[in-house]
């Protein structure tokens, strides 16, 4: 209403032609959160921006003289949880990292088989809902799979258990989810789950 502009202290990126920053608000807005892509690709950085100030600090980031996955990469901020879920490769598998404003930080999931999206979480911010891969053994890796992750990375529920390519749906309460199941050899089936059990 002032006119008053508040200059954000974020460093000077070069725009990509894919890539470009991403932001979001947290839950009270009073911070902008803002992933960077580096140019070449060697770097994924989460920034929080302070609504008030400008003043920018880094909250995680994910590097490689290599190459850091970009285009993959999905990452979401929780209102109800008041944290950032993060997709990270740091450990050699795509796993759901969970880092707060405060710049804490712990991996939710672990082992050989990769995260490659998340649905969703419960409406209490406990749990959240990740889509996978490989993690089933004896499967077909490419299949996917709904889990449900408890925020201290303890629990890992398996919410979708046919051998088969899961396309879910998690409703916006959390407490329930759509499941379209199918295999190359069966059509598709649409079931109405529980987010508790499956």
């Amino acid at each position: 209403a002032s006119g008053a502009v508040t200059r954000v202290e974020s460093p000077v990126t070069e725009m990509l032609y894919y890539g470009a920053p991403e932001f979001q608000w947290t839950r009270d807005g009073s911070a902008v959160l803002q992933k960077i892509t580096r140019r070449g690709y060697g770097a994924l950085r989460l920034y929080s921006i302070d609504a008030a100030t400008g003043r920018s600090v880094q909250l995680h980031a994910d590097e490689s003289d290599r190459f850091v996955d970009f285009y993959w990469h999905r990452w979401t901020y929780s209102p109800e949880a008041d944290a950032v879920f993060w997709i990270s490769e740091r450990e050699g598998w795509s796993h759901a990292l969970r880092v707060t404003l405060r710049g804490e930080k712990n991996y939710l999931t672990s082992g050989a088989w990769m995260v490659s999206g998340f649905a969703g979480n419960d409406s209490s911010g406990k749990a959240l809902f990740v889509v996978g891969r490989g993690r089933e053994p004896g499967r077909d890796p490419y299949l996917q799979h709904l889990y449900r992750v408890e925020n201290d990375g303890r629990k890992i529920t398996l919410l979708t258990p046919e051998p088969a390519d899961h396309d879910v749906s998690v409703a916006p309460d959390g407490r329930f989810f759509v499941d379209n199941l199918s295999t190359i050899g069966q059509p598709t089936r649409s079931l109405l789950r529980s987010t508790r059990d499956g």
